[in-house]
């Protein structure tokens, strides 16, 4: 599959299979490197650099985390931001959970980090759209 991420060096902190399957397919020709849970991910996050980082912010197979919870992209980002990591990474919240990605991001560019966010509704919206052959077995939720 030959789109414009496989350039690129990408990231995912994602924690449900489906997801992660679907980030496999649409990167199969980049280097991405995948973290299931907010330990793994700040290990990786120390070790390299990435031009690209999707971060979720409900892991553990749980949904509407509180921020303050230890396994969250919540706490990744707050890691990320204590040690100065991945400054020239543009990162993107793919989480569903808008009150949890809403506090990532403000918290991101009040630091100095590129971000948005972009559910990943949309995110897989979007490549259906520009890949009609694509097959469409992902959930949006």
């Amino acid at each position: 599959m030959n789109n414009w991420l496989n350039q690129y060096k990408i990231f995912v902190l994602e924690d449900n299979e489906i997801r992660i399957d679907f980030f496999k397919k649409i990167c199969a020709a980049c280097t991405l490197v995948i973290a299931t849970n907010a330990e793994e991910a700040i290990k990786l996050l120390k070790q390299n650099e990435y031009d690209i980082i999707l971060l979720d912010h409900d892991l553990g197979g749980e949904i509407y985390v509180n921020s303050n919870e230890q396994n969250t992209g919540f706490q990744v980002v707050k890691y990320m931001i204590l040690n100065k990591l991945q400054q020239n990474s543009y990162i993107i919240i793919h989480s569903m959970n808008y009150i949890g990605a809403k506090l990532m991001l403000q918290n991101l560019l009040t630091n100095g980090y590129e971000a948005e966010i972009i559910p990943f509704s949309f995110i897989l919206e979007m490549h259906k759209k520009n890949n009609p052959n694509f097959n469409d077995e992902y959930p949006t939720n």
